[in-house]
């Protein structure tokens, strides 16, 4: 009986192992695969390469991109907060859609672009987020754990920070405009320091890095209207977007997955429970910014004061308002 018992455990600790090593795993080609047609059933059989995929999905029941863009969300979401990240520095404030059409609308000559806005699709009607969920019923993966959606948006000539998800499955669809995305194998990525601190990134199986150098060598992928990208864990990832683009982000995770990217998991929380955010005082109108971000980098004695320089683009008119805004300040001498 005891030899029977300690297979049984042999087994299913082989089983977990064989799981949690082929998430490291990587194709050892760059390709990218692009599928013809509409894809209408499951395609897990080409997703389980790890390589990138582009292809279209069936629209069931009724396409998403005509509520799933920018303008949609104005007109029925435009007080609700989102994130605005300066790429350059990724400082993270939060605005409302309208404010952020306006700094669209602007032409600043500084880019600005919009993640981790999870809250904003939980506060879509159950008729769009039933909709959504119908539209990637075929790439849901076995022991799906958790799930997770995401819009993204930005400035006209915007370019992301360089991102690197550990999600088991990471599914990108353009519902507006066009994007261009350049894809780094994971063998290019052993020398970029990636980070994973709440603030700077736009939720926790995603981590974000600079890169600094040109001699990485990157797959360039151009996706209209329509087309959805799959992106294999560990692969960098960096958006081109113009100010009409729009995306959908949705990323799955199996309990293998958790089990396999538990440090990364640990070293989120940790970094949430000892990072010291500063917050940026309630804003009204833009004669009041200079003065009240004069007083914060005095207190807080930052050298380069980006979330500030944020407000002023997002306080350009009167009636923009942006209300206790929070900032990760990796600065703050506290």
């Amino acid at each position: 009986m005891n030899y029977i018992i300690h297979f049984c455990i042999f087994i299913i600790v082989l089983i977990i192992y064989l799981h949690i090593q082929s998430h490291f795993q990587h194709a050892l080609q760059s390709d990218v695969f692009e599928l013809d047609g509409i894809i209408d059933n499951s395609i897990d059989d080409v997703l389980d390469l790890k390589q990138p995929v582009v292809f279209r999905l069936e629209f069931v029941p009724t396409t998403i991109e005509e509520d799933i863009n920018i303008h949609a969300l104005s007109r029925t979401n435009a007080d609700t907060n989102i994130y605005v990240v300066e790429p350059t520095n990724g400082v993270r404030v939060t605005s409302s859609i309208s404010s952020f059409i306006k700094l669209q609308d602007s032409a600043s000559s500084v880019p600005y672009y919009s993640d981790g806005n999870e809250l904003l699709i939980k506060g879509l009607s159950n008729d769009i987020r039933s909709r959504i969920a119908s539209h990637y019923v075929n790439l849901v993966p076995p022991l799906l754990c958790t799930t997770r959606y995401d819009l993204i948006f930005g400035t006209d000539k915007c370019i992301t920070r360089l991102q690197r998800n550990v999600a088991h499955r990471s599914y990108f669809t353009v519902t507006n405009g066009t994007v261009v995305v350049k894809l780094i194998h994971p063998e290019q990525l052993t020398d970029v320091k990636f980070e994973c601190i709440p603030g700077s990134v736009p939720d926790m199986w995603c981590s974000v890095a600079k890169l600094e150098t040109t001699k990485i060598s990157m797959k360039d992928v151009s996706l209209n209207k329509g087309q959805t990208l799959f992106v294999p864990p560990y692969w960098g990832i960096i958006f081109h977007m113009t100010k009409d683009s729009f995306m959908l982000s949705v990323k799955y995770s199996t309990y293998m997955s958790e089990m396999a990217t538990s440090l990364h998991t640990c070293r989120f929380w940790y970094n949430n429970l000892f990072s010291q955010p500063s917050v940026v005082p309630e804003l009204h109108k833009a004669t009041n910014v200079y003065s009240t971000t004069d007083n914060i980098s005095t207190k807080n004695n930052v050298e380069n004061p980006e979330p500030e320089e944020i407000i002023k683009e997002l306080n350009m008119t009167e009636d923009v308002c942006i209300d206790n805004v929070t900032t990760d300040d990796k600065n703050d001498d506290k």
